[in-house]
């Protein structure tokens, strides 16, 4: 994703730039550009930030956390920006009958209760449920009462 600056004009206004977040992506064709969101007329990042703040947005829409923590200006924006194309995405998909429910949840405000470690039980069962299907334990028995 990146941002684009637009050349506009309406007929005899003075020409105006919006500005664009734009996105590649593959066709049957090649390479096309998708419009992702229409910033507005008045867009007031510095151009040295446009490239961090559109990553910051693609971050937030996949789902990945950032390396490095962003400025909060950036911070802040991308948050807006990010859910405002989440909210188009509902639109469009209420349309196609396609829900896709986002929520914020604070992490830190959850508690488990009676929580479970299957990790260590599942793989004790599933080597003992092995051994037994391929003879294995008549095996090592035999030669542990061999060696005796």
């Amino acid at each position: 994703m990146f941002i684009r600056r637009t050349a506009c004009s309406k007929y005899g206004v003075k020409q105006y730039f919006t500005y664009r977040l734009v996105e590649n992506v593959r066709t049957g064709n090649g390479t096309s550009q998708r419009i992702v969101l229409n910033l507005g007329s008045d867009f007031s990042f510095p151009k040295e930030s446009w490239r961090s703040l559109a990553k910051r947005i693609e971050e937030i829409l996949y789902g990945q956390q950032p390396l490095f923590a962003s400025p909060d200006d950036i911070e802040v924006a991308a948050q807006q920006y990010a859910a405002k194309i989440i909210r188009k995405q509902e639109d469009i998909n209420v349309d196609n009958k396609e829900v896709s429910q986002y929520y914020s949840i604070d992490i830190e405000s959850l508690e488990t209760s009676r929580p479970r470690s299957v990790s260590v039980e599942h793989v004790a069962y599933e080597t003992n449920g092995t051994t037994l299907r391929l003879g294995l334990y008549e095996r090592v028995v035999f030669i542990e009462n061999s060696e005796n």
